[in-house]
């Protein structure tokens, strides 16, 4: 864990930000003290609609299984 001042990770905040995306947890400090923590952020996951939903939205017979997944995807 890497600690540093806040006039530091101002100038360096695009590298603190590339290091906390990297797994590093990084704590600024005011006078030594820590005041705030930066760490990486988790992946926001979207759910899939259920199945029957999911046919029932734009199966067509004929139509590829990728086409109607991209289209799904790309919706969202």
């Amino acid at each position: 864990m890497q600690q540093i001042g806040i006039r530091q990770a101002r100038e360096q905040f695009s590298e603190l930000i590339d290091a906390a995306e990297g797994g590093e947890d990084i704590v600024i400090t005011r006078q030594g003290r820590p005041v705030a923590r930066l760490t990486a952020a988790s992946p926001q996951k979207r759910a899939l609609p259920p199945l029957k939903a999911f046919r029932e939205s734009g199966c067509r017979p004929g139509t590829p299984s990728a086409t109607l997944i991209r289209g799904e995807r790309d919706a969202g």
